[in-house]
């Protein structure tokens, strides 16, 4: 009986986990922004990337929400701590000096790992 109980019970907390789902990365406004626009968007993109999740990983969750709030205009985490704009992407980190990638077509990339 107590088997049966638990089961239950993890079926009934599945649909609740996936609705209480929040983004793990902070989007902040973008450049001419209301905080009224800011918190419409952030509504629409949490409620966009939760349909696209549906029993996906919290990262794919975090991946849609932050592809939503960068298409409506708002500023978004890259790697490094640092957050970017739309149009306003941070200059390369190559050296002015750095020598261009060489001629021909680029090796394939190494198999994945076997399953």
């Amino acid at each position: 009986m107590s088997l049966r109980f638990s089961v239950l019970a993890l079926v009934a907390a599945v649909p609740l986990a996936a609705c209480t789902m929040a983004p793990r990365v902070v989007a902040l406004p973008g450049t001419g922004k209301t905080f009224e626009q800011f918190t419409a968007d952030d509504t629409a993109c949490r409620t966009w990337a939760s349909q696209r999740q549906g029993s996906s990983s919290q990262w794919q969750y975090d991946m849609a929400y932050t592809q939503c709030m960068y298409s409506r205009g708002h500023r978004v985490p890259i790697s490094g701590g640092q957050y970017v704009s739309p149009g306003a992407m941070p200059a390369s980190t190559l050296p002015a000096d750095a020598p261009p990638p060489p001629p021909g077509t680029p090796p394939p990339p190494p198999p994945g790992p076997s399953r």
